[in-house]
């Protein structure tokens, strides 16, 4: 019997583009009344959690919102440890001017999923894209200039990652405790520099690689979780490689956009992802950034706000760089931002004009 949190992973994902489910920890896995397993109610102080699913992922998240008053004020006091050496940094930058490729839908289709869109099974217009699907295909053009290719079954069930600065880790849960428990993805067949080899191969056999893009990616490894319900050791294996590649320019140009994006699996190339601003120049006026240290305590009274925090938590690296906004934002300028990474993956990025956190 499935629980109800891997239902609501599977559920409505083609006709319901936004859903949440709100839980308790300890009752993650319950199932319905009769149905299986049910662990006991907790008690209103513990852990509330959101699980939440959408067109582009599925992810639990901890909001402040959620938490009750007196979580919210412990995670203001939290100590958060700066374990990283504050940069050297200008005193004042200029915006960078970037433009975007514009072609026609049947173009960037026909080049990058080989696909005719005036043959395609449907056309629908959602969060910014125009997404048409040819069979196994389905292909994604933004107003932004970002497009993704994906396959149907990718599309089905969705990427289990929103943003490829977290390692993605896909976890799909079987709650049968027999051990002859299945997992639903392939374990991997090769290690990660036959992933890149292959990611470039697919980058060339469609246009090649942008002449500024960085040499080496970023490799993030798609794990699957198996839960041994008889309080064994949970077990987990390498079922895909998410190989990134981003800009190589003075400056870092990170953030929720501007990357090529090729994840592979045991049949090869899944999807494809590519939002890439083409930098033209710098802007007129230059304006004055505002430090570390200034950036530290914006950091200190609002972080709360967007990340959930132990009792301690450490900023491991702290740099200058271009931000580049999410996918479905048309965009012709970059404006510089600190990017806070912390100990457990997280990352926050801060206007370097204004100081604040972006949200």
């Amino acid at each position: 019997m499935v629980n109800l949190f891997t239902n609501h992973g599977r559920a409505n994902v083609d006709n319901d583009w936004e859903w949440a489910g709100v839980y308790h920890t300890a009752n993650k896995y319950d199932c319905l009344w009769g149905q299986g397993d049910v662990e006991s109610d907790t008690d209103p102080d513990d852990e509330v959690n959101i699980n939440y699913r959408w067109y582009e992922g599925f992810d639990d998240v901890y909001p402040a919102s959620v938490q009750t008053s007196s979580k919210v004020l412990k995670n203001q006091c939290s100590e958060i440890n700066v374990k990283t050496a504050i940069p050297e940094y200008p005193e004042e930058l200029k915006p960078l001017i970037v433009k975007q490729e514009k072609l026609p839908d049947n173009q960037l289709a026909k080049d990058y999923a080989k696909m005719d869109v005036a043959k395609a099974d449907f056309e629908i217009k959602h969060d910014g894209a125009r997404s048409y699907r040819d069979g196994s295909k389905l292909f994604e053009i933004y107003d932004s200039g970002a497009i993704r290719y994906r396959t149907v079954s990718e599309a089905v069930y969705g990427e289990f990652s929103k943003d490829p600065d977290d390692e993605p880790i896909s976890e799909n849960y079987n709650d049968n405790k027999s051990v002859n428990q299945v997992y639903y993805d392939e374990e991997i067949s090769f290690n990660k520099e036959e992933a890149i080899a292959q990611a470039r191969e697919f980058i060339s056999s469609i246009g090649g690689m942008p002449s500024d893009a960085s040499v080496e990616p970023e490799v993030f490894v798609e794990k699957e979780v198996k839960l041994n319900f008889d309080g064994g050791q949970e077990k987990e294996r390498i079922v895909g490689y998410g190989i990134v590649f981003r800009h190589d320019y003075d400056l870092p140009i990170r953030g929720k956009g501007d990357y090529i994006r090729v994840s592979i699996n045991n049949n090869g190339v899944d999807s494809f992802f590519k939002h890439w601003s083409k930098p033209v120049g710098l802007a007129e006026k230059s304006q004055l950034i505002v430090s570390p240290d200034t950036i530290l305590e914006e950091i200190e009274k609002n972080i709360h706000k967007y990340i959930k925090l132990d009792k301690s938590v450490d900023i491991t690296n702290m740099q200058l760089v271009y931000y580049s906004q999410y996918r479905n934002k048309k965009q012709t300028t970059l404006y510089p931002a600190w990017e806070i990474e912390f100990d457990r993956g997280y990352k926050i990025y801060v206007d370097a004009f204004t100081g604040k956190i972006i949200d």
